[in-house]
């Protein structure tokens, strides 16, 4: 559903800290932990590979996010990570508590085949984004900070964390393309400033 919390569900307070389990419950579909696959053969990168392609068709600045699928390939190409679910706009304004459950609502953007890790991500990303105001950079570095914190409950190693905040990046930027290339117009708080973003982080 893309509605609000209706009022029996009572909203989960914005500062509340990370659902890891139900991060993982959502990325295995109740089933047990998925074997690593090394990126550079996952239908995940072709996908945004595929993306970026179309973008670059139609918009001057698709080119760069062309390029910055082909610098994740380089830098992350060999290292394996679990793919799975994800809700795809994992944040404390579309979860709640219903019946002693969590609830999550706003499932538009839900897919299969990211690695795992990607809605812990965008939690730490939108939080930073939205709720505090802060700029794209600032973003990236919070998505660092969580997946630090936090990423070994999931199975992330170091090279897993990097990859997973790398590619959610990139994927972050080709969605805001999809958007405005639906008509709703970019979102100047992620466009041009997250493939500038991007490139620094592929350049370090």
């Amino acid at each position: 559903m893309i509605e609000p919390l209706p009022p029996a569900v009572r909203g989960v307070p914005v500062d509340d800290p990370p659902r890891i389990a139900a991060l993982l419950a959502v990325a295995r579909r109740g089933r047990p932990a998925g074997t690593p696959r090394p990126l550079v053969d996952s239908a995940f990168l072709r996908r945004l590979a595929d993306q970026a392609g179309r973008a670059a068709a139609t918009e001057p600045a698709g080119a760069r996010a062309l390029a910055a699928v082909s610098a994740l390939a380089r830098r992350h190409g060999d290292t394996s990570v679990e793919f799975g679910h994800w809700h795809g706009d994992w944040v404390p304004w579309n979860l709640g508590w219903h019946a002693g459950r969590l609830v999550a609502w706003d499932w538009e953007h839900s897919g299969p085949d990211v690695p795992v890790g990607f809605d812990l991500a965008h939690d730490a990303f939108q939080r930073a984004l939205v709720l505090r105001g802060e700029p794209a950079d600032a973003a990236a570095s919070a998505v660092d900070g969580y997946l630090s914190r936090h990423g070994e409950r999931l199975g992330l190693d170091a090279a897993q964390r990097r990859l997973v905040a790398d590619a959610y990046l990139v994927e972050m930027w080709l969605r805001t393309w999809r958007l405005a290339d639906a008509g709703a117009g970019w979102n100047a708080a992620l466009h041009p400033a997250l493939l500038d973003v991007i490139e620094k982080r592929h350049s370090g």
